[in-house]
């Protein structure tokens, strides 16, 4: 650690101070941690900020990533049947009509890539960043501050001074590092006081994600076994079902057309239409 990292004698010091413990943090620390990098992660959540499955499938590049990091096998094995076809099936209701289906091999039938000694691999985030926390935390150098939310930082040119809120004591501490480095998702607080701006679109759909178990909605409709289920109304897609772990264990991803109606809209009527 340099002199300037030593600035605050009543502060926590180290390299990188990483704000965020998403999918990105996690892989940012644990990769610093192969490199012998001291690092602090803060995580606003008291605990794991993946609870639902938001993100179900990593790609070949990710992949390759996993591998570097030695939790490939983790994210490949981590308990999807091997033998469930990966497909994408457009229904109208899963008691009603299959409209078209995209075919895709299941991980048992997938054919090797010229490009990548890896796949594309089915594996929800609850489990895939509890595979990198792990891995991160396995490294001396890596210490996670979960509950601790960055409330500002100033740039001291050689290093950054952030004052973080613990929100258990609601104590106000001091961290002073080389780098800090946002991965703090959409509503970045470092990327808001560095006024870095979102370009493109902005937002492309609203959504609401309903989580849910059920022992025989597998077996109770007529089609085929698909990873996804496009669901098709007379107004076009209104929602998607993924098969989360090939079992019993289901995301309902209902769509909106703004905010407030994605606020307003009933799980239970979304559950009802989907029969």
């Amino acid at each position: 650690m340099t002199a300037a990292g030593r600035a605050r004698a009543d502060g926590i010091t180290t390299d990188v101070l990483i704000v965020g413990a998403g999918p990105i943090g996690l892989a940012l620390a644990a990769d610093l941690g192969t490199r012998g990098v001291d690092c602090i992660v803060l995580e606003k959540h008291r605990e794991s900020a993946t609870i639902h499955p938001k993100i179900m499938n990593v790609g070949v590049r990710t992949m390759e990533y996993c591998r570097r990091l030695g939790v490939a096998t983790q994210v490949r094995g981590w308990g999807f049947p091997p033998e469930y076809p990966q497909d994408t099936a457009f229904v109208t209701s899963m008691s009603g009509h299959e409209i078209a289906r995209i075919a895709a091999p299941s991980l048992n039938d997938a054919v090797e890539l010229p490009e990548s000694p890896e796949q594309n691999t089915h594996c929800p985030q609850n489990w895939f960043d509890d595979f990198v926390l792990k891995r991160a935390q396995s490294f001396s150098s890596v210490r996670f501050r979960y509950g601790h939310e960055l409330v500002h930082f100033e740039d001291g040119g050689d290093h950054v001074t952030a004052t973080v809120l613990d929100r258990g004591s609601e104590r106000v501490q001091s961290f002073t590092a080389r780098y800090l480095v946002g991965c703090d998702g959409y509503q970045s607080t470092v990327r808001k006081q560095l006024s870095i701006p979102m370009t493109g679109r902005g937002k492309v759909d609203y959504s609401m994600n309903i989580l849910f178990r059920s022992d025989d909605l597998k077996t109770s409709h007529p089609f085929s076994d698909a990873l996804r289920f496009v669901l098709i109304g007379p107004e076009g897609t209104w929602a998607t079902l993924w098969s989360v772990d090939g079992r019993d264990l289901w995301r309902l991803t209902v769509y909106g057309t703004d905010a407030q109606s994605i606020e307003a809209a009933d799980p239970h009527d979304a559950m009802a239409r989907l029969q």
